[in-house]
């Protein structure tokens, strides 16, 4: 058998044997390369490339297996058949579920897209992801990354810019409170926004640093029993006054995004912060919401407010 021959005097071998044994080893590594495949087309089916933050198939086989990208099995991911029939049967199978877990903390996104809408997709995610700063604290995945700008697209959708502009606000916020839930937990309960989650602590604070707000009290039922004045929580002449200070750029050391420039309380209003220029001080988007109320980065801004 051809996997004996590592123990055998391959100089007292016929040259019919030596051709034979050959054949034989070519047999078991085609039945052993049939069955890679199969389970290569499984991997592919279950995205499991994406969740591992590869760019292809042949990417994640390149790196899961230690192979060189020219090897027969790389080719082999890379070159499949696609009739027209599998283009449409794409196409028809086209989705996307955005589906919150039990209590709204956090969501679930999957789906399935033709191959040009995925190829754009994937491009738009990556150009977004190219524009944000690193957290050097937190290195992201290639898919944390894109979670990152598929909320910064979504935000640039929903305001209508590119949040190039110091101008650039973040949405209107409706934040329902229910009292006695939210002083009994210390915000870990009872405020919700419109039609959406609950929020932390974390969240709540990200919003009121610099949000366009507008908060409804609740009974423990729901029932709204008093409405707020929809206000900025940082005036319009504050917050470009601040700007100005800061030379309109993120404080964070090292940052040179302009991004979604916003006003960050430096101690929050949980612990006893005020909204004056001494505990203001202008950040990223990014490192506004993913490094310091997401990562919990308390780094200190590169300059010394008056």
């Amino acid at each position: 058998m051809a996997y004996a021959v590592a123990s055998v005097d391959t100089t007292t071998l016929t040259t019919d044997r030596i051709e034979q044994t050959l054949l034989e080893g070519e047999a078991i590594i085609a039945g052993v390369r049939a069955a890679q495949m199969r389970l290569v087309r499984e991997i592919d089916r279950r995205q499991t490339p994406m969740a591992d933050g590869c760019r292809s198939l042949a990417e994640w086989v390149t790196g899961r297996l230690d192979v060189a990208p020219d090897t027969t099995l790389v080719t082999a991911a890379r070159r499949h058949r696609i009739s027209t029939g599998k283009e449409r049967e794409s196409f028809e199978r086209r989705y996307v579920v955005v589906q919150a877990n039990l209590d709204a903390s956090s969501w679930r996104i999957h789906g399935e897209l033709p191959a040009t809408a995925g190829r754009v997709l994937v491009d738009a995610l990556d150009h977004k992801a190219d524009t944000l700063p690193q957290n050097p604290e937190h290195l992201a995945t290639r898919g944390m990354r894109w979670a990152d700008a598929l909320w910064a697209i979504s935000l640039d959708t929903l305001t209508g810019s590119d949040g190039a502009s110091i101008d650039t606000h973040s949405p209107l916020v409706s934040a329902f409170v229910n009292a006695s839930a939210a002083a009994a937990t210390n915000g870990e309960a009872g405020v919700t926004v419109e039609a959406g989650p609950q929020l932390g602590p974390a969240a709540l604070q990200g919003i009121l640093c610099d949000g366009f707000v507008e908060v409804a009290a609740t009974t423990q039922d729901g029932i709204p029993l008093a409405y707020g004045h929809r206000s900025r929580v940082i005036p319009p002449r504050l917050r470009r006054a601040i700007l100005h200070r800061d030379g309109a750029a993120c404080t964070i050391e090292g940052c040179t995004s302009r991004y979604r420039l916003q006003i960050h309380h430096i101690t929050s209003w949980a612990d006893g912060g005020h909204t004056d220029p001494a505990d203001l001080t202008t950040v990223c988007w990014f490192h506004h919401h993913i490094a310091i109320h997401g990562h919990g980065l308390t780094r200190p801004p590169n300059h010394s407010p008056p």
